[in-house]
């Protein structure tokens, strides 16, 4: 039996490899501590097979999580661990992160939450849990939790300030083969300061010579297709440069997220020749006033600029927007969706999100007080779906946990403004419009 039974439990239209619960999984190996490591897709994981899992698993179970998989995750615990008394439950991943103190205040069943980048302090906790002592862990940085009716949280998140310092994954402990392309990061943190999000600052990149080590340890597993997750890849344009030798050099080809006040034309046509196939901008918006109100450095006629010559170089190229902002007008709305069309007839593919509520972000805190429950259903392209579990059976009991903690879950709601409705039956006519069917509902 394993010291500890690691789940990746997440919504994803593609197969993706769980870096980061490998991660915590590698370093705990390294200490000497037995992990076995499982990857859901909460898409095809309901509250039968969840329980089958559990049952079969370790006395400590740690679940990596987004802040989208948290009702199911919660919802499964909460029906389970009744029948499961002596199990320590641990989240980790960004969405327990953010909401570690509403979770643990909320959710007395939730053991523990290692909040921020767990590989150094996970195995230090496992041997205090193991030890029941639960005292200690206060002096662990990182960790929150719930003991004996008390909840002690942690002021801030662990941090790995050397990623040289952190071990080679060990791809063993999974089938390499089930995933391609391979999620693969270079750095952590961001250099962005957006005001909707929460990765600002605490930027950090791996050494090259420890991304030649890893990216040759790859090919040796027959790898040759990597998706880089790195926040924002397009920082060090030196960095790029020798990252671009090195993965021509072993044929290499990659996908990343770029910066659009980062970029020009040289340093395109390097990483096209270099490898990257695919490059995802995070354009935001087509208006000028929310750009600044959002905070991202750059202008509308930068993205168009920049997404253009991409084009030249990279054979598949994305551009993101957002809407929603509490702030934006109908025809900011507008501004973004003819932007985004624009982009798009000139081969770049468009992907428009309704704006995710982070708790922590600059957004959230001004405008908490109009966050409402968004109730509904469209297509990927145009609206992110808020509601992936859509067909489960749990459906309604999952709608009900969400609407009553609304502090836990605000990722299912939205800022209340002015021409929501609007620029819903707006979006609609669109897709009418393009012949594709439709998917609107409300609950």
């Amino acid at each position: 039996m394993p010291d500890i039974s690691l789940i990746n439990l997440s919504y994803s239209y593609w197969n993706n490899l769980p870096l980061g619960t490998l991660s915590v999984a590698s370093a705990l190996s390294k200490q000497g501590i037995r992990a076995d490591l499982h990857n859901c897709n909460l898409n095809e994981t309901d509250l039968t097979s969840f329980r089958a899992l559990i049952k079969s698993s370790a006395d400590i179970v740690g679940i990596g999580c987004s802040i989208s998989s948290l009702p199911d995750i919660i919802y499964y615990i909460k029906n389970i661990k009744a029948t499961h008394k002596n199990k320590i439950f641990i989240l980790g991943g960004p969405g327990p992160t953010i909401m570690h103190k509403e979770i643990l205040s909320h959710f007395p069943f939730i053991n523990m939450i290692a909040c921020g980048e767990a590989e150094e302090i996970i195995a230090p906790a496992i041997k205090m849990i193991r030890s029941n002592d639960w005292n200690s862990l206060r002096n662990l940085p990182g960790i929150s939790f719930s003991f004996d009716k008390q909840i002690h949280l942690s002021e801030k998140p662990a941090f790995i300030r050397d990623l040289d310092s952190l071990p080679l994954l060990d791809y063993s402990l999974l089938d390499l083969g089930a995933y391609t392309p391979i999620s693969y990061e270079t750095a952590r943190g961001c250099i962005g300061k957006c005001s909707y999000c929460t990765l600002k600052g605490n930027f950090r990149q791996k050494s090259i010579e420890r991304i030649g080590l890893e990216l040759r340890q790859l090919k040796r597993f027959g790898v040759n297709k990597l998706r880089i997750v790195d926040n924002t890849f397009n920082v060090n344009r030196d960095y790029i440069k020798t990252f671009c030798e090195l993965t021509k050099a072993l044929g290499l080809r990659w996908s990343c997220e770029c910066r659009i006040d980062n970029m020009d034309e040289r340093l395109l046509e390097q990483m096209g020749r270099g490898g990257c196939e695919e490059i995802f901008f995070g354009a935001e918006s087509g208006s000028d006033k929310v750009l600044r109100d959002i905070r991202k450095g750059y202008l509308s006629k930068d993205i168009e600029e920049i997404v253009t010559c991409a084009l030249k170089h990279i054979p598949s190229v994305t551009a993101s927007f957002m809407w929603g902002f509490p702030f934006e007008t109908f025809n900011d709305f507008l501004c973004t969706l003819e932007l985004g069309q624009k982009l798009n007839d000139r081969g770049a593919f468009k992907l428009l999100n309704i704006l995710t509520p982070i708790p922590g972000s600059f957004l959230y805190r001004k405008y908490k007080s109009l966050l409402e429950f968004y109730p509904y259903k469209l297509t990927p392209s145009y609206i992110w779906p808020r509601l992936y579990f859509w067909e489960k059976k749990e459906k309604n009991q999952l709608i009900k946990l969400i609407k009553q903690y609304p502090d836990v879950f605000p990722c299912y709601y939205t800022y209340r403004s002015k021409g929501l409705k609007k620029k819903i039956d707006h979006i609609i006519k669109e897709r009418i419009s393009c012949g594709w069917s439709l998917g609107e509902e409300e609950f």
